[in-house]
């Protein structure tokens, strides 16, 4: 709901080429490997929306559950795809395609869902023993399901700080580059011309630095408005050691995605910390990723951090007591 139903406007700009531009674009891999229409026409757009939007709205509510997160992911996916072939890489429809369609497996998706309360109305006899609550929640999972979610979200995360390097090198520590989002020069709303790097058709092969292309245009930038965190930007990329210092955190972290594959205080740190970085990125570039925080937040093990936490939080409030000499009731 959060990554998808706001963005109707760019399904038209995303998913139907302009015909003048389709010789700069190629179908990817799986568009070209199931002959999916590419891009869709016009006179089809309004039909594959429709689609779209019902069976997001059926995935979300729970109506014939499995199919429509299939369906809707499927959709999702071919989406991203369309967008791919254009070069612009969309990071949340990614992730988001990604674990709806894992959704579509593992154990647990119904729960909560309209198909299963109308078969606790059904099946009387079959829930006869439990309440309301406890027959839409399901018997307990297998987690197998929760950790193949937390393996796509390490890879994500991995990955991110993997291509910095590969595509940046060392170059990429320097802050210059976050410099260049947070000072203004990636703004729409500051005054000036802003630079768009176009690399020519007839390209050198040497110079085909990313699998095989070359760089024809740059689309990415600081999309905030707000006067105090572009100024609060601007401040940052005044220094350049804390840039530096902020390049090198960032790539670090996303490398360590793979913390995320153990248990205990690194996964939940980790997660708080991903949550921390797109908060910061939001405030700073309105680049928020909303879908990612999300996922972050629900993929805390809650469950464990109350056990743990509360434990110690006892133990602290028993101290307190012994050492102030209070009744422990």
């Amino acid at each position: 709901m959060l990554q998808v139903f706001r963005n109707y406007r760019f399904l038209d700009v995303f998913v139907s080429i302009d015909p003048v531009r389709d010789a700069l674009h190629l179908p990817s891999t799986l568009i070209g490997l199931f002959h999916l229409p590419f891009p869709i026409q016009k006179e089809y757009l309004s039909l594959f929306v429709i689609a779209f939007y019902t069976a997001g709205f059926f995935a979300m509510l729970g109506i014939f559950t499995r199919v429509s997160v299939f369906i809707f992911s499927i959709m999702l996916l071919y989406i991203i795809d369309i967008q791919a072939a254009r070069g612009v890489f969309d990071h949340e429809y990614t992730l988001t395609g990604l674990v709806l369609l894992v959704m579509t497996f593992i154990p647990g998706t119904g729960n909560f869902s309209v198909d299963r309360f109308i078969s606790w109305k059904r099946n009387k006899a079959k829930y006869s023993n439990t309440s309301f609550l406890e027959a839409m929640i399901g018997n307990p999972e297998y987690v197998w399901g929760y950790k193949l979610i937390l393996i796509l979200a390490a890879c994500t995360y991995f990955t991110s700080g993997l291509s910095k390097i590969r595509w940046g090198g060392l170059a990429w520590l320097d802050g210059q580059t976050l410099t260049y989002y947070l000072d203004g020069s990636a703004s729409p709303f500051t005054p000036g011309e802003k630079p768009m790097f176009i690399s020519p058709p007839n390209v050198k092969e040497e110079e085909k630095w990313k699998d095989g292309f070359g760089i024809y245009s740059y689309s990415y930038g600081n999309r905030q408005q707000s006067p105090f965190w572009r100024s609060t930007g601007n401040a940052l990329a005044a220094s350049p050691k804390l840039m530096m210092f902020i390049a090198a955190s960032v790539v670090i972290f996303e490398l360590l995605g793979f913390l995320l594959l153990f248990e205990g205080w690194s996964r939940v740190i980790y997660l708080i910390g991903a949550i921390i970085m797109h908060r910061s990125i939001g405030f700073l570039m309105n680049l928020p990723f909303l879908s990612f925080q999300l996922l972050c937040f629900l993929l805390i093990d809650w469950h464990w951090v109350y056990q743990h936490l509360g434990k110690r939080l006892q133990l602290m409030i028993d101290k307190l007591f012994k050492r102030f000499k209070l009744p422990a009731h």
